[in-house]
């Protein structure tokens, strides 16, 4: 099977595939940098058109042998028993529906996110009712824009035969909001009524709108900013949880997080069905080989309603020894690189007894990249002009100014990206995304390398073998032989510095600042907008 990816590394955040190409299946990650743009596996269709753009070498094609989800993945092989769970106590019974109580839910979410599964197992159980002939339902499943991962919303209501009842819930009445995707559903807000619960994932598919925004009119909303103003306006009545990071740990996809929201919902006691009825309705509503994954998520789902048990994540870039060895292969073959990680490491406490507000993870992702540029020339200038800011800057806005100021120590040219394609960080990060899809995996570059020679632009496209990049990642000479390469980056850097440290602009430049990035005609553009015509 094969997958493609963007290399965040790489990556420098211009977003000209987004801008080009609008796919869905684009989406967003962090690091010491800001945002980058990565892809979803999940939304991909392989249809390989982002890559065709050729705005920068961060795409690349992974080649999975064998591909299976769950095969090469060790199991447990203790099996989960799920009768230690308790049957919830209902807060709206089948008694009180017949007895004039309607019962409402709102789905909400975007297109494959699940929503259509959660909406055909609840008709399921509300067609069923445990035999009842005192009850009917009303079920609208409006699909909208499924097919572009656009919204998607599902209405239930089950009430007595005596009444009639119109197809979509009216606004402040739903007993139950339910969404696997975080914006979604704080958009079904004003359907919830005063005693209802709302469930959301944790997490939001980031659409195309909050991909585009620069954040420098405004800021851009964040799951974490979503996740507060959510509390602030619905308290206790609302229930986050990490379903799509429990169904990817589990199961290696996060489709399930439609049954685990489900299991949450009736462990509350806001769903009228019984057990009996809802194993039904998931017999009923899913595929023969979908139902045990399901079905156990649905389980998990009642678990962690109980316990709220939280999903240990480890990243890559935690482990220092990686950025260490890292670091280390910038060596010559006549170096020691413990030379350089030694250096690293110095400098790293420098900055860690000066800049205490600044993440760690940042001030190695910094350092380790101005030392793989040059092998570390001007760290001491980075660290000097770093407590110049520090004078100024405080907060979220040193932060922003030291990461600008980062940005102008390294250019990535074909030298530094020949590292940043295969170092120990960037082979670790695969090997966790795709060690355990299959017997083995391949990886791909999708380069157009280009240089200036004699004043002639020379650019073709070309996919290297590792061998390939070992080799041109230790040819920094290229930047003396040929001065001219990336000449205009290094104005750009220069120009940057200066303002930076001489105006010391407000928090609303600095973002402009900052968005001046991406690979050649596209950093050009966004200087001449950034920083004016005449500086470029």
């Amino acid at each position: 099977r094969e997958f493609y990816q963007i290399n965040t590394l790489a990556c420098e955040d211009c977003r000209a595939c987004v801008e080009m190409t609008g796919c869905p299946g684009l989406s967003q990650t962090q690091d010491a940098y800001g945002t980058k743009v990565i892809i979803d596996p999940q939304i991909c269709v392989s249809d390989s058109y982002c890559t065709k753009i050729k705005a920068c070498p961060s795409f690349e094609l992974v080649k999975v042998s064998d591909f299976h989800p769950t095969k090469y993945k060790k199991a447990s092989k203790k099996k989960t028993s799920w009768d230690h769970l308790p049957v919830p106590e209902f807060k709206k019974s089948f008694e009180n529906i017949s007895s004039g109580q309607d019962f409402r839910t709102l789905v909400i979410g975007v297109g494959g996110s699940g929503v259509t599964t959660i909406s055909r197992i609840i008709a399921e159980g509300a067609s069923r009712m445990g035999g009842r002939d005192d009850l009917k339902f009303k079920f609208v499943d409006q699909k909208g824009l499924a097919q572009r991962n656009g919204s998607v919303t599902s209405h239930l209501s089950i009430y007595s035969n005596k009444k009639t009842h119109g197809p979509v819930i009216p606004l402040g009445t739903s007993d139950l909001v339910l969404s696997p995707d975080l914006l979604e559903g704080a958009r079904a807000i004003e359907y919830l009524s005063t005693d209802g619960l709302m469930i959301v994932d944790e997490e939001f598919q980031v659409p195309l709108s909050i991909l585009l925004d620069r954040g420098i009119e405004r800021p851009v909303t964040t799951q974490e900013s979503l996740r507060l103003d959510l509390k602030n306006k619905v308290g206790d009545r609302l229930v986050m949880a990490p379903l799509k990071k429990m169904s990817f740990e589990r199961f290696q996809r996060p489709v399930y997080a439609s049954a685990m929201i489900l299991g949450i919902a009736y462990q509350a006691g806001r769903l009228p069905f019984s057990l009996d009825d809802l194993k039904l309705a998931f017999n009923s509503a899913l595929p023969k080989l979908e139902f045990e994954p399901n079905w156990e998520a649905f389980q998990m789902g009642r678990d962690w309603h109980l316990n709220r048990w939280e999903i240990q994540q480890t990243s890559v870039f935690d482990d220092k020894k990686l950025w260490e060895k890292s670091v280390s292969l910038v060596a010559y073959p006549w170096q020691r690189g413990e030379r350089f990680v030694n250096l690293w490491n110095t400098y790293i406490k420098m900055f860690g007894e000066r800049f205490t507000e600044i993440p760690s993870s940042h001030i190695r992702q910094y350092l380790h990249d101005i030392i793989v540029f040059d092998q570390g020339k001007f760290l001491g200038q980075f660290y000097e002009m770093s407590l110049q800011l520090r004078k100024k800057y405080s907060s979220e806005d040193l932060s922003l100014a030291l990461r600008v100021l980062a940005k102008t120590f390294w250019i990535k040219d074909e030298v530094f990206v020949s590292h940043l394609m295969i170092s120990p960080l960037k082979t670790a990060i695969d090997q966790e995304r795709y060690g355990l899809l299959g017997s083995s995996f391949e990886i791909v570059h999708i380069n157009r390398p280009a240089f200036e020679v004699l004043g002639k632009k020379i650019e073709f496209d070309f996919s290297p073998k590792r061998w390939m990049l070992k080799v041109m990642r230790h040819f920094r000479s290229l930047r003396l032989l040929m001065p001219e390469w990336h000449k205009k980056e290094k104005e750009i850097s220069q120009q940057v510095r200066k303002e930076l440290l001489e105006e010391f602009p407000s928090r609303s430049r600095l973002l402009e600042l900052d968005n001046i990035k991406g690979y050649r005609e596209v950093r050009y553009k966004a200087a001449s907008m950034y920083l004016g015509k005449k500086h470029v």
